[in-house]
């Protein structure tokens, strides 16, 4: 009796491991299915076909996917020398995934499962390049929440293709997201790619590229709009003889940041670069700086925009239909009826003649646009607006360079600008502010004097 007692004892976690790894790939199979499902609004790329072939303890699925038509022919669009009439050919991949079931996935890890995948691209200039490895592959662990982690590599590359010398060191990107694919975080980068023709008459090549950013879907039902901080970063890029008008180019120490945040129903987007230096044949620029801020922006116009805007189909070759843009004037409306804020915080750089610095700011405070269909057709609608808008703008930048800029007719007018305190002198810098507000202009402070912008209007 003790005998068959411990026998069944011992018969459980041999017979209840199997059925529940079963159970837990049913779950896992089920995750996939809701996150491709999420494809159906995507732009670019369309789910063809998902092949699954179930196991007790892993499970193996191939999933083709194509680009769409529409991005297709934007693709065709744009490139140089295309033939409108020719048929696109479909263009289609496969990416093939390894799936262990938990909650012992291999008995490497404790969740629902772990997954190996592979793209396959089946084209002879990607099997040369990467010596038929995958160009890229996954390993990520999906935890009992549902949260996946995932570590996304592309090999090293050394290769000569037609005439040009290809190398990059492998791309590595930590990347995490929850089962609903709203909240996303990620980290990775490149550390070199060197492009050069054998006989040396052109060259690229770009040094330590890394990505970061966490960031979180604004509504449940936008998957274009997420809030939350980027950053870019690049330690140098270097480019020569790319074209017979572009001279020798190097760039050193570019950085890029964004932030969008969302407060009370109200967005605000932040985005700037800095450069520390670049060079432009003989001539070295530095200390490049832009930014740029867009305040109190009416979180649901916003989506609600950005929806209608990702499905546009505008043709840049036809004649402008104002009827194309017909559905981005009411969230439009609502954004400018809740007094946004676009400003360029910061823009300069350093010139070898010195310092360019400028910055400009609009509001719109406590517009009422009233019809803005009506507006389009009937612009006077629109006068209104001139009473409440705010504006401002910036300039300061070495006199010798603007002076070798100016034609002599322009270059004779400045000298009746600084008597008029339209531009001020100091240091070698000329400065200028202008600004509107409640309907009237001033330059410096001062008004506008009519009859001194004739005047310059008929000297040139």
């Amino acid at each position: 009796m003790k005998k068959t007692a411990i026998a069944l004892v011992l018969a459980v976690p041999v017979i209840a491991y199997p059925a529940a790894s079963w159970v837990i790939g049913g779950q896992v199979d089920a995750l996939f299915v809701k996150q491709y499902a999420q494809l159906e609004e995507n732009e670019v790329v369309k789910l063809v076909e998902r092949k699954m072939q179930r196991g007790i303890f892993s499970s193996e699925e191939v999933v083709t996917f194509e680009l769409k038509p529409e991005f297709m022919e934007l693709l065709r669009e744009q490139a140089e020398g295309a033939e409108p009439q020719q048929a696109l050919e479909p263009v289609r991949f496969a990416v093939r995934t390894r799936i262990n079931h938990g909650p012992l996935p291999a008995f490497s890890s404790v969740g629902l499962g772990t997954a190996h995948t592979e793209l396959e691209l089946n084209h002879p200039l990607i099997t040369e390049l990467y010596a038929g490895k995958s160009p890229l592959t996954s390993d990520a662990t999906v935890d009992f929440s549902g949260t996946t982690h995932a570590l996304i590599r592309s090999p090293a590359v050394e290769s000569v293709v037609d005439g040009v010398m290809s190398s990059w060191g492998e791309f590595v990107l930590d990347l995490s997201y929850d089962r609903n694919m709203t909240e996303w975080r990620y980290q990775g980068g490149l550390p070199f790619i060197k492009l050069r023709a054998e006989d040396g008459s052109h060259s690229l090549e770009m040094n330590n590229f890394a990505l970061e950013g966490q960031q979180t879907r604004l509504f449940a039902d936008n998957q274009y709009l997420y809030t939350g901080p980027v950053k870019v970063t690049l330690q140098s890029l270097e480019t020569k003889g790319m074209s017979e008008e572009q001279p020798p180019m190097r760039l050193n120490n570019l950085l890029v940041q964004t932030n969008v945040t969302e407060k009370a129903g109200f967005v605000d987007i932040l985005a700037g670069y800095s450069i520390d230096s670049i060079q432009l044949g003989e001539v070295v620029y530095r200390a490049a700086h832009f930014d740029l801020a867009l305040r109190h922006l009416e979180a649901k116009a916003l989506a609600e925009l950005n929806r209608v805007a990702q499905k546009m189909d505008v043709d840049a070759q036809s004649e402008f239909d104002m009827a194309q843009f017909t559905p981005m004037l009411r969230p439009t409306q609502a954004l400018l009826e809740n007094s946004p804020e676009f400003s360029i915080e910061r823009m300069g750089v350093t010139t070898p003649e010195g310092e360019v610095k400028a910055s400009a700011m609009v509001k719109l405070p406590n517009a009422n646009i009233g019809n803005l269909e009506m507006a389009v057709e009937n612009p006077l609608i629109l006068m209104g607006l001139a009473s409440v808008v705010e504006a401002n703008v910036q300039l300061a930048l070495p006199q010798s360079l603007l002076m070798a800029n100016l034609s002599e007719e322009q270059a004779e007018m400045l000298p009746a600008l600084i008597q008029s305190g339209y531009v001020l002198e100091k240091s070698n810098q000329l400065l200028t502010r202008i600004s509107y507000a409640q309907g009237k202009a001033t330059i410096n402070g001062q008004p506008i004097d009519p009859g001194m912008m004739m005047g310059m209007g008929a000297g040139e």
